[in-house]
């Protein structure tokens, strides 16, 4: 059976389920967005290297993900 005579058989509410599936997958595989990243974010956290070092910010993300428990 190829798709269409699948889908020709299957309840309308099937048949719609079908179409939002297609259309998600459509829409997922559609142009992705393509180019030079700015990479504007760079150096934002520049002065603060002055302060605390990379092993001090990895404990205190830590710390914040596991002081929510």
């Amino acid at each position: 059976m190829t798709l269409m005579q699948i889908i020709e058989v299957l309840p309308e509410e099937s048949r719609n389920e079908v179409q939002d599936f297609a259309e998600y997958l459509l829409h997922k595989a559609g142009p992705r967005q393509h180019g030079t990243p700015s990479f504007r974010w760079a150096g934002i956290l520049a002065d603060e290297a002055q302060q605390h070092s990379s092993v001090e910010l990895q404990h205190e993300i830590l710390e914040s993900r596991l002081g929510g428990r």
